[in-house]
């Protein structure tokens, strides 16, 4: 069923769209920005730059159907933000294991200076020292490990999901918001 979904600033021809960066853009008629208040439409037409301002620019209504994305289309959608989801926590996790390696990385050195600049040590000290090594080599050993799986999983693929992820999420918003504009 048609109603009113909102009202745009057009011509006929072209609209103004909001950017990213909340500044007003001359756009096609499909793209255009879709304000819930018609105030709020008058407004950002009243406030246009003098270099996009055009006599012939007016609020009018958007005509649209409201019809729910199907099942089919839905369950991509969560598939989508679970992968999402899923690569940001990888390169967190990623960016976690730099750091945590190169603080294992430092004290692996400190232990090494000790050996090297210190006089000779007793049995006991070098099995403390010893030990000590061992357990960062192997506490270095579990994070190159993990970080390693991290970045197969973080291939290509992955990391353009982990960046554009909300690509898929405004293709289907698009779906739900399609609108008409009567000429």
């Amino acid at each position: 069923m048609n109603q009113i979904v909102g009202y745009i600033i057009s011509n006929g021809s072209v609209g103004i769209e909001i950017n990213g960066n909340n500044k007003p853009v001359v756009t096609s008629i499909n793209n255009c920005s879709i304000f819930e208040q018609m105030e709020i439409a008058n407004n950002i037409l009243d406030t246009l730059p003098d270099k996009i301002k055009d006599e012939t620019l007016k609020v009018v209504k958007a005509i649209g159907t409201t019809r729910e994305v199907t099942n089919r289309v839905d369950k991509w959608r969560e598939k989508a933000r679970e992968i999402e989801v899923m690569s940001k926590e990888a390169i967190r996790r990623s960016n976690e294991l730099k750091h945590e390696l190169s603080r294992v990385d430092l004290e692996l050195e400190n232990v090494k200076h000790e050996i090297e600049m210190s006089k000779n040590k007793d049995m006991h000290k070098g099995w403390v020292l010893y030990a000590k090594q061992r357990e960062l080599l192997r506490n270095r050993r579990e994070i190159k490990d993990e970080f390693s799986v991290l970045q197969i999983m973080l291939g290509v693929t992955m990391n353009n999901i982990a960046k554009n992820g909300s690509s898929v999420e405004k293709a289907i918003s698009k779906m739900e918001k399609r609108k008409y504009v009567y000429r």
